[in-house]
């Protein structure tokens, strides 16, 4: 009983390749036009509530506030130099 339940309501996943779509590779947006400090980050961080659910990156609010000092500057260094996060080992 349980199993026909289940069938009826989970979809069969297609066989075979799955098209997963591409990314451009070359981002032809700058930061530059954005203008925001890294105190503008944490404090935006430190604003999320604890009872909203994730967001599409999958991170609870309070992981993104307890880590904002992080974030802030994380995004402010790439902000300053779009390329070296991506360079950085």
């Amino acid at each position: 009983m349980l199993s026909e339940f289940f069938q009826s309501v989970y979809t069969s996943e297609p066989e075979g390749d799955v098209h997963v779509p591409t990314l451009p590779t070359v981002i032809e947006e700058s930061m530059d036009e954005f203008d925001f400090t890294k105190d503008d980050v944490e404090e935006k961080l430190n604003k999320l509530s604890d009872d909203k659910c994730t967001g599409p990156d999958q991170l609870h609010p309070r992981v993104l506030r307890e880590c904002s000092k992080e974030l802030g500057q994380f995004v402010s260094d790439i902000k300053e130099d779009p390329g070296h996060w991506t360079t950085t080992k």
